[in-house]
């Protein structure tokens, strides 16, 4: 009997952002269950982020003591004893779970801007993985500033939200249908490798024509069951419930750009409780 042929692997190499956070850990999770799935080498990231050093510098800056209340000056030398001791905590996250998931895997520091940074690890990676919100304690969006910055420049990126991972079917969401080939090539693959199904879920205004295309393309993909969706463009929000009802896996959005109101788009990138992978 002739073995089934293997479908070609979507990545060779998944960078993720690593800062210890919850929702970092959960990235570093997903970024190494897609690692083992697509036989991916994973880059973990840690960025020393620059505006820390400048703060440090300024005169008003300082650690208040919680006993005495009173305020010393900022060491840069402890600065960098501490964010040593948290490039050597993320290693160590990134060596546990990459030795768990028995794949290779590198380790990098950078210094700089943050998101700057993650763009240049990204541009050299197939997909990077970010958790939707950081560190920062004075942040009360629940969407990081670098995840924000990330999601409308970074051409492959997946946010995850801190928690248990879901692991339902996948389902590719188009805001024009006409653009969608990548992020179909991407999920296609990554349905056939994963052995789920997937939806397509396209604006209810695609012409005929065009839903009968991507009807064709599910049929004639080997090894891959789907179904086609369609949902309102101007109640894109409601997106989230339709999900969640259909306990979807992962998405992949196909943002090349987004033809809905962006606010809209970034409510939907912030509500959807699922692992969201966008593509340009």
């Amino acid at each position: 009997m002739k073995a089934e042929k293997k479908p070609p692997s979507p990545m060779r190499r998944i960078a993720v952002a690593l800062d210890a956070s919850s929702h970092s850990l959960a990235a570093l999770a997903e970024a190494a269950r897609l690692a083992a799935e697509t036989e991916a080498e994973l880059l973990g990231v840690f960025v020393e982020d620059t505006d820390l050093w400048s703060l440090a510098e300024l005169p008003l800056t300082g650690e208040v003591d919680s006993l005495t209340a009173r305020r010393a000056a900022m060491d840069r030398s402890e600065l960098a004893r501490a964010l040593r001791i948290q490039a050597e905590r993320v290693r160590a996250q990134l060596v546990a779970v990459s030795s768990r998931a028995r794949i290779t895997y590198s380790f990098q520091v950078a210094r700089g801007n943050v998101a700057r940074e993650l763009s240049k690890a990204a541009e050299q990676s197939d997909l990077l993985v970010l958790g939707r919100s950081g560190r920062s304690p004075w942040r009360h969006r629940r969407m990081g500033t670098t995840a924000r910055a990330l999601a409308l420049t970074c051409r492959t990126l997946m946010l995850v939200q801190g928690g248990p991972a879901r692991h339902g079917q996948l389902a590719v969401i188009f805001f024009e249908a006409s653009r969608g080939e990548r992020a179909f090539e991407l999920a296609a693959r990554h349905a056939t490798i994963q052995h789920r199904r997937l939806s397509i879920l396209l604006p209810v205004e695609t012409p005929q024509e065009t839903q009968m295309a991507w009807a064709d393309r599910l049929q004639q993909q080997s090894g891959l069951e789907g179904d086609l969706q369609f949902y309102a463009v101007e109640a894109a929000h409601s997106l989230k419930d339709e999900l969640e009802r259909r306990k979807e896996g992962v998405v992949l959005l196909d943002a090349s750009p987004p033809s809905i109101d962006r606010e809209v788009f970034q409510r939907l990138l912030e509500d959807l409780p699922q692992p969201v992978i966008l593509l340009r």
